[in-house]
């Protein structure tokens, strides 16, 4: 994350030679095009970082790949400042390059306020309703031309043609699953007003679990996340109690009050209603306060 902040300049990474050169820029494309491929522009100024670094930072191999070296220098400052920052902090520099998924899940963290949803063939919407009006990918940008329900972007800026139209991009973007949001965003979410969804213990992780439906704040009509989570308090009781008494947990104690119960319950029957009935929901509810899993 650090490498890629540093990358972050004001000025791009990526050069590309005037329209009087036709022949450079497809070279141009040509030599980038493997820095792209990810979908996400931010992990594609890791990948040019990545390389850079094991050449020595030569900077034969940043012209030959048509990148802008004054600003990669400046990135290998500006790289060095923040580890100093991180290190006076007391953070660890760990480095999850191998890890795609964790990098672009920092990056969607970083700027979700800049959630944007596709409302067109090329156009996108805020999802959190943070910016107003339309968007659409920057022609530099990795994404351009792809078709992602759900993306971040940074860098917005807005332009003016010829026809006096403005048109507003977002110059670096990156593809976002919305499964992720809940765990990396959860300040932009609210639960969903729905039907409350059944919950059952779940003996491979010995808990309680139920779905819990999401959407996003001041977005009613926007997109819902549904996702499994671990329930604590009465629900998780009543679940676990519920496992307990159908059999799905199998104990040698439970099955003895099993016995015991069903034992009780056919005396009530042969006295006739005389003998009261054994509510060993309850019994078991009066003892198990607070407790959702086995090892509880």
């Amino acid at each position: 994350i650090a490498s890629i902040l540093a990358m972050m300049g004001d000025k791009p990474v990526f050069r590309r030679p005037p329209d009087s050169e036709p022949e450079k820029q497809m070279e141009a494309e040509r030599m980038q095009r493997k820095f792209r491929e990810s979908g996400s522009d931010f992990l594609a100024l890791l990948h040019v970082w990545m390389e850079w670094e094991s050449t020595g930072f030569d900077k034969r191999w940043a012209q030959e790949h048509y990148l802008n070296v004054p600003q990669l220098f400046e990135a290998k400052k500006v790289r060095a400042q923040l580890l100093q920052i991180l290190a006076k902090q007391g953070v660890p520099a760990i480095n999850e390059t191998d890890n795609s998924e964790v990098i672009e899940k920092c990056v969607v963290a970083g700027h979700a306020k800049n959630l944007m949803q596709r409302a067109g063939k090329y156009s996108y919407v805020s999802t959190t309703k943070k910016l107003q009006g339309e968007f659409f990918i920057h022609p530099g940008s990795a994404n351009f031309g792809r078709a992602s329900e759900f993306m971040v972007g940074t860098d917005i800026m807005t332009t003016t043609n010829d026809r006096g139209q403005e048109r507003t991009y977002a110059r670096r973007c990156q593809p976002v699953n919305l499964d992720w949001i809940p765990e990396v965003a959860p300040q932009l979410l609210e639960v969903a007003p729905s039907q409350e969804q059944p919950a059952e213990y779940n003996p491979a992780t010995d808990s309680v679990e139920s779905e819990v439906a999401y959407r996003f704040k001041k977005n009613t009509y926007g997109p819902t996340i549904t996702r499994k989570e671990t329930l604590e308090g009465e629900r998780a009781t009543d679940a676990l109690i519920d496992a307990i008494i159908s059999g799905s947990i199998s104990h040698n104690i439970f099955d003895a009050n099993t016995r015991v119960s069903n034992e009780a319950t056919a005396m009530c029957e042969r006295s006739g209603g005389a003998i009261p009935y054994p509510n060993i929901f309850e019994w078991y509810k009066s003892r198990l306060r607070g407790v959702g899993s086995m090892k509880d």
